[in-house]
């Protein structure tokens, strides 16, 4: 098997296609690619051909308020909380001690 992974050892008429090194007009073994076409659409092409441009949406951060921490930590973990808001486990402590929330054992809210 040649470098480029191409099985040269088979014989041509076991392979039922030409292979890219059988291209005769290139003297390099290798058959040469074609000429690069470059294809310019106008906007109203473009539009027309993929639709109208969408406009770009704001991703909104939920804020960790009382009220959402206190509903997410009756289910989930401190851990869990920070790990889907991408903020340190501390932060989360930190606010929760702040709104006076009661963690149990498991830092979930305690009822």
């Amino acid at each position: 098997m040649g470098q480029s992974g191409h099985h040269t050892s088979v014989g041509r008429h076991r392979l039922g296609c030409r292979m890219p090194y059988e291209h005769s007009d290139v003297g390099n073994g290798y058959a040469a690619s074609g000429p690069v076409v470059e294809y310019k659409m106008s906007p109203e092409e473009i539009e027309r051909k993929y639709g109208a441009p969408s406009a770009p949406r704001e991703h909104k951060r939920q804020r960790l308020t009382r009220e959402y921490l206190a509903e997410k930590l009756k289910k989930n973990t401190v851990g869990q909380i920070a790990e889907r808001h991408h903020v340190p486990q501390e932060i989360v402590f930190g606010l929760c001690e702040n709104f006076g929330l009661e963690l149990d054992a498991k830092n979930r809210l305690v009822v």
